[in-house]
């Protein structure tokens, strides 16, 4: 239980210093819209939207897979 806390407290202190040291604001063109964000937050963006579409995907193949097994099971109680 330690372990995590200090896990999780080093990588708040990294997470810290990457967004301190990216501080400088980017435009983001996207059709017409135009953003000005700091880097570390449009990285952090990205990286949360990728998160989350692997995450979607990844249930959508487990459900998937949890059905084939399922109906394999009700064919082979027939």
């Amino acid at each position: 239980m330690k372990y995590k806390i200090m896990l999780i407290a080093v990588l708040a202190i990294l997470l810290v210093v990457f967004a301190l040291q990216n501080t400088e604001v980017v435009i983001t063109k996207l059709w017409f819209w135009e953003i000005k964000t700091p880097r570390a937050l449009l990285i952090l963006l990205s990286m949360l939207g990728g998160l989350i579409i692997g995450m979607v995907t990844s249930v959508e193949r487990i459900k998937r897979k949890h059905k084939r097994k399922e109906e394999t099971k009700v064919k082979e109680q027939d």
